[in-house]
């Protein structure tokens, strides 16, 4: 992250030379903190007639933003389908930083500090835009509204748990969704088949900790409906396993879906939406 300070009125100079497409990629990234190429073009340039066009108008903007200091590419990247500069995996820079909540008037946050982050960590990452994007699209395809889209740690709960001291349930993000037929909450848990199954279930213990603690109840009225997003049938079947004789989880409130899957959940599916709009404490 670049540690050079720059005055005010240069950054609003700079802002000035900044188109709102510029400035959104900014918003972007410090929502989701590492993404690529691709993601960003899908992300903001949708208005664009093609696939090839939308990555043109991406490549223009990253490269802007980048001699301007306001956003490096880091030095690995992840391979797989995307490959080439359109897997380049991009962040924010502190000034980028002050830049983003400049334009939309918030005040200054405290500066990250920027280290290398590991590959688990980057894939996590970019597993989690995909999972942002994934439901971005499907709702455009049905005609849903995210009202809400809250990542990590916008997304963590505070409450008391069963021996009084305060726990914090960390999801990797939340969504409220309005669909044609449903108003419904979700938990997200992107899974990248790294953790044993004995920690899924403790998170998923966790979480039922946290509706009997009411919390979720007097914040929001409903109880979100967890949804576990795995990268393949042989792990989505390994966690059913672990999961499924467990009399301790109430498996009412979990779903496991892959990646592809994700659409069912704005696409007003009559199982997964009938219950995250069940109301707190319905039976």
């Amino acid at each position: 992250m670049t540690s050079s300070r720059i005055g005010a009125d240069r950054l609003i100079r700079i802002l000035g030379n900044l188109s709102p497409s510029d400035v959104a990629v900014l918003r972007r990234l410090e929502q989701h903190r590492y993404l690529q190429t691709e993601q960003l073009a899908r992300f903001e340039f949708t208005d664009r007639p093609t696939k090839l066009a939308a990555l043109r108008a991406a490549h223009r903007s990253l490269k802007r933003l980048r001699q301007l200091g306001l956003i490096l590419m880091l030095e690995r990247s992840i391979g797989g389908i995307n490959r080439g500069s359109s897997a380049a995996i991009w962040t924010i820079t502190n000034t980028g930083l002050r830049a983003s909540q400049t334009a939309a008037s918030h005040g200054e946050q405290p500066r990250r500090r920027f280290a290398e982050p590991t590959l688990m960590f980057l894939r996590h990452e970019l597993a989690v835009a995909d999972l942002h994007l994934r439901l971005l699209e499907g709702a455009s395809v049905v005609g849903a509204t995210i009202h809400t889209m809250e990542l990590e740690p916008l997304c963590w709960r505070r409450y008391v748990g069963q021996l009084g001291a305060m726990l914090t349930l960390k999801p990797d993000t939340s969504a409220r969704i309005e669909s044609a037929r449903y108003d419904s909450a979700y938990f997200f848990e992107v899974d990248r088949s790294t953790e044993p199954p004995h920690r899924i279930l403790a998170k998923c213990l966790q979480y039922q900790e946290y509706y009997r603690s009411g919390e979720e109840e007097r914040r929001s009225g409903v109880l979100p409906l967890i949804i576990w997003v795995v990268p393949n049938e042989a792990r989505r079947e390994q966690l059913l396993r672990h999961l499924t004789p467990s009399n301790a989880v109430e498996q009412r409130l979990y779903r496991v879906l892959l990646p592809d899957e994700v659409p069912l959940v704005v696409a007003d599916d009559d199982e997964i939406g009938a219950l995250s709009n069940r109301k707190a404490g319905d039976d």
